[in-house]
């Protein structure tokens, strides 16, 4: 088991930007897409 620290911490690690990118698309892309805000095209 020589690379389990590495796992460990890659998992970590993707799980915290798969959270990232779940957040930009909720807040960022929806809104801007859903609503045409004047802010989101400028």
């Amino acid at each position: 088991m020589q690379f389990a620290d590495f796992n460990a911490i890659a998992s970590v690690g993707a799980f915290f930007f798969g959270i990232a990118q779940l957040y930009f698309f909720l807040f960022i892309v929806v809104p801007c897409n859903a609503w045409q805000r004047r802010s989101c095209q400028g």
